[in-house]
């Protein structure tokens, strides 16, 4: 290609724009050096051109470039006796070619300075720091299992209920969750945490219900080594500390006792903590829901729950409707439970037939819509592929009465049916109430206001076994 003498230099003048671009052949001789290479290196192209690269380049990977062919390369090195002021090598490697053959290389400054580079590898290691810190981040991150998707139904009730959680998780103010077991007061919690600003930090529950009294204190606020017998030797932080500029869900909030309520107040008044056996406060960002079955108001007229605790954490209320006032919403919630059970269980469930539906509707559902989960579940264990049927479709709570022994001809045939009439209702109101707290029989016994020995003693008088409790 012939240029013009116009166009020749405009070439030499974007050679000369390179900074320290300098091209050798194969073997180390230096072919074309630009004014910036001169410059630079403080002498002609006529002293360079012709003679080997390490003379002005003791240090360089040039070579190994070329004896390795690794085309398009990058070399920050500074080598071994080179001033500060200078960099063995900071350039960028591009290998020439001429008819598919390897003829020699082209290189050109990146750095043509010690404080360069300085300044490059000093936003390098920011930016590395800033990637690791939101690897980090997404590597602890706490996601929920639940959002407002979850919640499904085409009530009014739930309708209702889907745009509280949205005004809720807009605000930042502490959330009473109230509710029947297994209405979905965990699911609508995840909801409020996952639609706030607060998504991406953690999601901390605590079922008080499920912790011993003696440790709940430990549990929310952590504790320091050796403040009491059996502690950690290292300590331990409690669930404020983990939910730190996040959510904190207390799940039966009205089992915390009375010594403990007036410290959660204190967290909630004061926002911040101590970790038993110190001194020191700590500061807390917490957003605290609080999730309960039971009439909180009533407890605090009977003096088992303190008035200042449930009016802080009454600021905004969301109730769970029961299913039985929702109806219309058990189509919707069955055809998704199949959909996540074929998965699940590896069934080929098409629906549900109008007459297992109708039995469904007809149903009073106490345990809400986790029972009506574990009754699909069933059901698809007995149908397996086409169309649940009517006859799939059994209760809990019907099943367990069946094989209690307690049966009405039992009692009226019997010689005081009046006790054997009591028994069975006894009975029922057990039964039904371990079927409304799927079988944990802790939960069972607070909610009979039994204690738990005496609720076992009660099931093996009337002759409900274990195994009949989901």
């Amino acid at each position: 290609m012939n240029f013009t003498d116009e166009q020749k230099k405009m070439i030499g003048f974007a050679m000369d724009a390179i900074p320290g671009l300098l091209c050798m052949a194969t073997n180390g001789t230096i072919t074309y050096v630009n004014k910036q290479m001169e410059a630079y290196k403080g002498r002609t192209a006529e002293e360079m051109i012709g003679r080997n690269i390490k003379e002005f380049f003791p240090y360089t990977l040039m070579m190994d470039t070329l004896e390795n062919q690794i085309d398009n390369r990058v070399v920050l090195y500074q080598g071994d006796g080179i001033t500060s002021k200078d960099l063995a090598e900071s350039s960028y490697h591009k290998l020439i070619y001429e008819d598919g053959k390897i003829t020699g290389l082209m290189t050109y400054d990146l750095f043509q300075n010690v404080e360069e580079l300085e300044k490059f590898i000093s936003m390098y290691i920011q930016l590395n720091d800033n990637i690791k810190y939101t690897n980090q981040s997404h590597q602890t991150f706490k996601t929920t299992k639940y959002s407002l998707d979850d919640i499904l139904g085409i009530s009014p009730a739930i309708t209702k209920v889907r745009k509280e959680i949205q005004k809720a998780a807009a605000r930042n103010s502490t959330v009473l969750i109230s509710g029947e077991t297994g209405t979905g007061k965990e699911m609508a919690a995840q909801s409020i945490h996952s639609l706030s600003k607060r998504f991406m930090n953690s999601f901390v529950e605590l079922d008080s219900s499920a912790v011993p009294e003696s440790l709940i204190e430990a549990e929310l606020f952590g504790y320091v080594k050796g403040s009491f017998t059996g502690a950690s030797p290292t300590g331990q932080i409690g669930k404020f500390e983990v939910a730190n500029r996040g959510t904190l869900f207390i799940d039966e909030v009205e089992s915390l006792s009375m010594s403990i309520q007036p410290k959660l107040l204190r967290v909630l008044q004061e926002k911040e903590i101590q970790r038993i056996g110190s001194n020191t406060k700590i500061p807390v960002d917490v957003r605290i829901i609080c999730a309960t079955n039971q009439n909180l108001e009533m407890l605090v007229k009977e003096d088992k729950f303190r008035s200042d605790l449930y009016y802080r954490l009454d600021v905004i209320n969301i109730h769970m409707p029961p299913l039985r006032d929702r109806k219309e919403d058990i189509p919707m919630l069955t055809e998704d439970f199949i959909s996540k059970f074929n998965a699940v269980l590896e069934t080929d469930i098409t629906g549900i037939s109008d007459t297992a539906m109708e039995k469904l509707q007809d149903y009073n559902w106490p345990g809400n819509v986790r029972e009506l989960k574990n009754v699909i579940e069933r059901a698809m264990n007995e149908t397996n592929s086409g169309v649940i049927k009517e006859s799939a479709i059994t209760f809990s709570r019907l099943e367990m009465r069946s094989q209690s022994n307690i049966r009405g001809k039992d009692y009226i045939q019997s010689d005081n049916p009046i006790e054997e009439a009591k028994r069975a209702a006894e009975a029922e109101v057990i039964l039904t109430t371990l079927n409304t707290c799927n079988g944990n029989k802790t939960k069972a016994a607070k909610l009979l206001k039994i204690p738990r020995p005496l609720l076992y003693q009660k099931m093996n008088r009337l002759g409900i076994g274990n195994t009949f409790v989901k």
